[in-house]
């Protein structure tokens, strides 16, 4: 774990609602979390409270991907007859 993250974690942050219901991340926070304005985050609701999780800049995958794979012929019934494959073997094995 890189040291500033290691300091970061070990300290307890408190913030204010909004009587919008927003809240501020802190500074500190933003710095090593990558946070800037018009960030996405996660919020996922626990029994204990609710966690939020700084969502990590993900490139568009599709375009990441576009020209990796070389396939010749229809993608679409390829993925279909991959698909039947698959349920094929599964009732088999039923």
């Amino acid at each position: 774990m890189h040291p500033i993250i290691s300091m970061v974690v070990r300290m307890v942050y408190q913030t204010k609602v909004t009587d919008k219901y927003q809240i501020t991340i802190p500074k500190k926070l933003r710095e090593v979390y990558g946070v800037k304005k018009g960030s996405k985050v996660s919020l996922i609701p626990r029994e204990t409270g609710i966690e939020l999780l700084a969502a990590k800049r993900v490139e568009n995958i599709a375009e990441k991907l576009y020209g990796s794979i070389k396939f010749k012929g229809d993608a679409v019934k390829h993925i279909h007859n991959i698909r039947s494959d698959f349920a094929l073997s599964k009732t088999r094995k039923s």
